[in-house]
């Protein structure tokens, strides 16, 4: 790690001939020191007034990539998930283990929980990839929210797909 190497140079010595024990000693010191505030906080769990809590739901944390004051500040709070994905576990340890949306949905919000929190595109428009923030028009026209001068979506209610009855099978 940054910190293990950087022990290594504050701590070398030259000596032509011998051992050091003082400063070896400080190094491995100093290596020990990483070693401990590396494992005070661990990646999915966030620290705060010396608890390590694991992430909720819908967040993650990253590992600490070195011991300064700002990767350590980091290690306070978890990272909601991004737009387009969610996580219904806890600890988290990437953006890469929250969940896309399903094609076809979208979620236009971070820290998502669920798969329901991702929404189905209205009449007109489409998610043609999984982890979608918006979706997009199928057609230029598609997204207008009228029909014959009837209006088919209007405060995000789809009035054209509710009424269509369901013909088919389950």
């Amino acid at each position: 790690s940054t910190c293990k190497r950087l022990c290594d140079y504050f701590y070398r010595y030259k000596v032509t001939s011998g051992y050091n024990d003082l400063a070896d000693e400080a190094k491995l010191e100093c290596q020990d020191g990483c070693e401990i505030a590396l494992q005070v906080c661990q990646a999915g769990y966030y620290c705060n007034t010396g608890l390590m809590l694991p992430c909720p739901a819908g967040t993650y944390r990253q590992p600490v990539t070195d011991v300064s004051i700002l990767a350590l500040d980091l290690a306070r709070e978890c990272t909601p998930c991004p737009f387009g994905r969610y996580r219904s576990a806890n600890k988290g340890k990437s953006a890469d283990e929250c969940t896309k949306c399903p094609i076809g949905t979208y979620a236009n919000v971070t820290g998502s929980v669920r798969v329901s929190d991702c929404l189905r595109c209205p009449a007109g428009q489409n998610a043609a990839e999984e982890g979608q923030r918006l979706c997009k028009c199928i057609t230029a026209d598609s997204c207008e929210s009228t029909i014959d001068n009837n209006v088919v979506f209007s405060n995000g209610v789809d009035y054209y797909r509710e009424s269509i009855p369901f013909i088919g099978r389950w």
